[in-house]
């Protein structure tokens, strides 16, 4: 009897968050493959990061997902790279769908300006834009935060305020939260809008993504 291996799927998490986003998600038949975050050089392009990470793929034509920032990168990925699928969630396919205060921020390098300690701990504000509620949620969104090398948060702070893509690509799904503060759905072309969801829909929203992330790796 001829075993088939199962498919892989790719997954990259957001820029201050990590993959245990994803443990809540059943994946169903596929094996899940976390790609894991490279220490970036000193101003290096994101195009070149990408090619770096790349070298993690080792499957002819993947299906990659991608988180808020790793959205972004996967869509890097996918320029160097041909993929079968990009599955983009809480993230942008162009600059023009991030709020323009961020490109703003990005032109003016305000975001230099931002103590580090702002971005390592969990405040109420910080839990507001990121959607979560309840204990368990605001202890996980606190311990990812913490646990951010600073080094590269930094790096894809930057990297995402001067992101400068006006294309998005062909192959891409987009599924985005109707609550989503951090990257509004007002601006972003979503194929699957997941109700009442935020950013780190992932962990608040999980059963139904998972529902929905089965059926669009089967078309």
């Amino acid at each position: 009897m001829i075993q088939h291996k199962p498919e892989k799927i790719y997954v990259l998490s957001g820029l201050s968050v990590d993959h245990r986003v994803f443990a809540g998600i059943d994946f169903g038949t596929l094996e899940v493959v976390p790609i894991a975050w490279l220490p970036p050089f000193a101003d290096e392009p994101l195009a070149d990061y990408a090619r770096r990470l790349s070298a993690q793929i080792t499957e002819a034509l993947p299906i990659i997902l991608g988180l808020s920032f790793g959205g972004i990168m996967a869509q890097e990925i996918a320029r160097i790279i041909p993929c079968r699928k990009i599955i983009l969630l809480a993230s942008a396919q162009t600059k023009y769908e991030l709020p323009v205060l961020y490109r703003f921020f990005g032109k003016l390098n305000l975001h230099k300006l931002v103590p580090g300690f702002f971005f390592k701990y969990s405040w109420a504000l910080t839990e507001y834009f990121f959607g979560v509620s309840t204990t368990r949620e605001k202890k996980l969104l606190a311990q990812i935060l913490k646990e951010t090398d600073p080094v590269f948060r930094n790096w894809a702070i930057h990297a995402l305020l001067h992101w400068d893509r006006t294309q998005a690509i062909d192959n891409s799904v987009v599924v985005h939260g109707s609550k989503d503060k951090i990257i509004p759905i007002s601006k972003v072309q979503a194929d699957f809008t997941v109700r009442d969801a935020g950013h780190f829909m992932t962990v608040t929203h999980a059963g139904v993504l998972s529902d929905l992330l089965k059926k669009i790796v089967k078309h």
